[in-house]
């Protein structure tokens, strides 16, 4: 029987790590670009390309649009937004994808567990936002409808001030006829 120790390709090189010993930074770079799906980090920069350029190209048109006699965008305004997110936005997914195995588990987890408690609090603070909409929406209602009501009552009185004081030319039979036929169209 051969004891050899298996062949293990630069287990033998200079600078490679040793039990117990960490690893520079330039060799964990190296270990995650070799480990990265490299097929799914370009499908993803493509498709962040994709929409830089359909930003820049709504940005001038958004911009103008929003944009007041006091206050104007810049054209290009959202597109320098957009960009200050996607680079944000990279170096997250950047740096999460360095994070071990058993560190994204346990902060999987932690998020699952994260998420799933603010949806239990969907319902609880939905209903509170519903509420104050509702009773914001029923007072000015109640509002246009007292303001119409009290229209409603003053209403005649105009009318009658208007048909006395045009009757007090002619007579005062001409003003209460001039009354009561307007009351009869009118309702």
């Amino acid at each position: 029987m051969n004891m050899q120790r298996p062949y293990v390709p630069g287990a033998t090189r200079p600078g490679m790590r040793r039990p117990g010993q960490k690893l520079s930074r330039w060799t964990e770079l190296t270990i995650w670009w070799r480990e990265i799906d490299r097929v799914l980090l370009g499908l993803i920069l493509a498709l962040m390309a994709f929409g830089t350029v359909a930003v820049a190209a709504a940005s001038p048109a958004s911009a103008d649009r929003l944009s007041t006699a006091t206050q104007t965008l810049d054209p290009l305004y959202f597109f320098y937004r957009h960009l200050a997110w996607q680079a944000i936005g990279i170096g997250v997914m950047i740096a999460i994808s360095m994070v071990s195995r058993e560190n994204a588990r346990r902060g999987g987890l932690l998020l699952a567990a994260a998420m799933l408690g603010a949806l239990f609090l969907v319902p609880i603070v939905g209903a509170f936002r519903v509420a104050r909409r509702r009773a914001h929406r029923d007072a000015a209602y109640s509002c246009a409808k007292l303001a119409d009501s009290r229209a409603e009552r003053v209403a005649p009185l105009f009318e009658i001030a208007e048909l006395v004081e045009a009757g007090a030319g002619g007579g005062e039979q001409d003003g209460v006829a001039r009354l009561r036929r307007s009351r009869s169209i009118s309702h």
